[in-house]
């Protein structure tokens, strides 16, 4: 028998009662709700939309739980990008907002997993995800300084090392641009150092110019 509003409504009810005893049961509902209301058509809109934005909801506090109970990082990452599309789908800004908060806090900390890990190319990435959700996350930044430091990558440090220096003197951090200056003249002198020792003096010379441009190292 076809299924009615009724029990599409007593199936998004049921969600509710469950949330904070059965998260996944509740997942369970609210997507058979939506179902129900898919069949049912039209009419069945507006609790759809409603149960499409409780749905995203119940993703986002998912990503939450795996994280801070179960301690499953990529298990979390991959919840919350499942809200923030079921966010688009449903039209809730508001469960986007606090979900995307929070996963450029979950690719911060994978970033940093992999740091730990010397998997420096992966760290990147996912400092890069990070900041794709936010431009001024600037300890994001400075992590990708750092593993492309390690990396001796010297194109993309030089690239990197520019934003974040742009972005501390935007924010007048003396502190840190001094540290980030250290940083580049080390690198750069250690650069210069390596080439000069393998007798490439033109090498060496545009290194040793580069190092002198972070300021005295004195």
């Amino acid at each position: 028998a076809a299924q009615s509003q009724a029990d599409a409504a007593n199936l998004y009810n049921g969600g509710i009662a469950i949330m904070s005893t059965d998260l996944d049961g509740a997942i369970v509902k609210i997507d058979s709700c939506i179902l129900v209301c898919k069949q049912i058509g039209d009419s069945a809109n507006e609790l759809k939309i409603k149960a499409g934005q409780f749905y995203a909801d119940l993703y986002y506090q998912k990503a939450f739980k795996l994280y801070n109970k179960d301690k499953n990082l990529q298990a979390s990452i991959a919840a919350a990008k499942k809200a923030v599309v079921l966010s688009d789908e449903y039209n809730t800004e508001k469960v986007k907002s606090k979900t995307e908060t929070f996963m450029v806090q979950l690719y911060a900390k994978l970033g940093a997993e992999f740091f730990k890990t010397k998997e420096y190319a992966k760290a990147v990435m996912a400092f890069d995800s990070a900041l794709a959700i936010n431009p001024e996350y600037i300890s994001a930044i400075q992590n990708k300084t750092m593993a492309y430091k390690v990396l001796g990558d010297e194109p993309n440090f030089a690239k990197t090392v520019t934003t974040l220096i742009e972005k501390l003197k935007a924010k007048n951090d003396t502190a840190q641009l001094a540290n980030i200056n250290k940083t580049a003249i080390d690198f750069y002198s250690k650069l210069g150092s390596k080439a000069n020792a393998a007798n490439k003096l033109d090498e060496a010379i545009t290194y040793l110019t580069k190092a002198e441009a972070y300021g005295d190292d004195k």
